[in-house]
């Protein structure tokens, strides 16, 4: 008795679909965007952030010596490039409420395909320095 007679399977011919790169790259970044939503209402309600939390997930925003809050965006260990010289990759915000304002709008922006070039030169360059080519 052979593997298709005791299971009594038949065997077809069958493709997987292939996974849309552009919505799985929206959504990784959505994902990373409510993390930092997160630490960020953490941060504002002077909650301490529970210790899972904080070692998986690495804040995207900080305060310079001046007391500037700013954030970037990231993709993976990489930043987003905002500025095509490559040189501006933070942007300023007022506070901790404004920086979850800016980072849910921003959310909507990459849902809406407004970043997907950004979010591709930002996969490729990680891809490339992994040494890999998909």
């Amino acid at each position: 008795m052979n593997f298709l007679t005791y299971t009594k399977l038949t065997p077809v011919s069958s493709n997987r679909p292939t996974k849309d790169r552009v919505k799985s790259r929206r959504q990784n970044l959505t994902t990373r965007i409510d993390q930092q939503i997160e630490l960020a209402t953490f941060d504002m309600d002077g909650k301490p952030v529970p210790s899972a939390a904080a070692q998986q997930v690495k804040k995207w925003y900080w305060r310079d010596e001046s007391g500037e809050l700013y954030f970037e965006l990231r993709y993976g260990s990489g930043t987003i490039k905002m500025d095509p010289k490559g040189k501006d990759h933070a942007f300023k915000v007022a506070d901790l409420p404004a920086l979850i304002g800016k980072l849910k709008k921003t959310q909507e922006a990459v849902d809406l395909g407004y970043l997907d070039t950004e979010i591709k030169t930002a996969a490729d360059s990680l891809r490339s320095k992994k040494g890999g080519a998909k």
